[in-house]
């Protein structure tokens, strides 16, 4: 499957990833009015037709000069989510 390393300063943080997801996302999210500073990675997976599951295997601090990694690998095993959440499905144009 591929997935998405997360390094920070050289350290593994987490594989994330899944065999079933329609979308993947790994990112580093800066607030420069808090000097806040994080790296996460989600992803969002059908459960049904009307319900979407979005999971979260990364949300973690970082700093100024944290040395911040993602790399694109294929990987037999991911991290589990540390937290999952199930919404609505939004419409995926799929007569389109």
């Amino acid at each position: 499957m591929l997935a998405v390393e997360i390094r920070v300063n050289g350290e593994l943080k987490a594989i994330c990833g899944g065999a079933d997801l329609r979308q993947l996302v790994a990112r580093l999210a800066v607030h420069p009015r808090d000097n806040a500073f994080r790296v996460e990675c989600l992803g969002v997976r059908s459960v049904d037709v009307d319900t979407d599951e979005v999971l979260k295997w990364v949300s973690a601090r970082i700093q100024l000069g944290d040395d911040v990694s993602f790399r694109l690998v294929e990987s037999d095993s991911a991290r589990d989510p540390i937290d999952s959440q199930k919404i609505a499905a939004r419409s995926r144009g799929r007569d389109a």
